[in-house]
């Protein structure tokens, strides 16, 4: 919608959106005091975070955004629905803090997740300035890579992919994990067809020739 459309009428300015954010810096969160707990500084961490890792937060994130939270919204927002029995409050409930213990408390965790609240995140763009950004953001990461690989001493080609029995292996210390520690983890069964299933996919056929090398 136009940028000077009343946040009232847009539902995703109803909850939504901060509620994915929410599952994200909760993420986030955890995942930097599993870090200081290993001996990480927060420095290093958050250099860790590149666009990939993000991706995938926000990824599960999303997932995390419950149908009720977005009918919620949508209701608030003055559109119909047809189910009239959802709480109302319920996209509050992300806002538990309670499993970071005495690390942060709620008021400060609420800080975090609308700490970009009045950032401006549109605007009109010219032609011209559009072209430039485009061929500035181009150079940079450019550079960034050029410069990474070289502290690196290695290239992004040269590292080499997963084969399907390391990812089982892998997989099954997972498992052994998971036994040691939770009494249901039926979505490992999940990944672990998933991999077996495209092992088979992807499984080339032998050739005769292939025998006497």
């Amino acid at each position: 919608m136009p940028p000077n459309t009343t946040s009232l009428i847009q539902p995703l300015d109803q909850g939504i959106i901060r509620t994915a954010k929410a599952h994200y810096r909760t993420q986030v969160m955890r995942k930097m005091l599993q870090a200081i707990n290993d001996g990480t500084s927060i420095i290093n961490y958050a250099k860790s975070i590149d666009i990939l890792k993000a991706l995938y937060m926000l990824k599960r994130a999303w997932f995390l955004v419950s149908p009720a939270t977005i009918e919620n919204c949508f209701r608030k927002a003055g559109f119909p629905v047809i189910d009239k029995t959802s709480n109302v409050n319920e996209m509050q409930m992300v806002l538990d803090v309670s499993e970071f213990g005495e690390a942060i408390q709620e008021e400060d965790f609420e800080a975090f997740v609308d700490c970009d609240k009045e950032a401006e995140c549109f605007g009109n763009l010219t032609d011209d300035e559009i072209c430039d950004s485009v061929k500035l953001n181009r150079q940079g990461m450019a550079d960034l890579e050029e410069e990474d690989e070289e502290e690196a001493g290695i290239s992004y080609e040269s590292i080499p992919g997963v084969s399907h029995k390391d990812a089982l292996m892998h997989l099954s210390m997972v498992r052994k994990y998971l036994e040691e520690n939770f009494t249901e983890y039926n979505s490992y069964y999940d990944i672990e067809e998933m991999i077996e299933k495209n092992a088979l996919i992807n499984r080339t056929q032998s050739k005769i020739t292939d025998f006497f090398k």
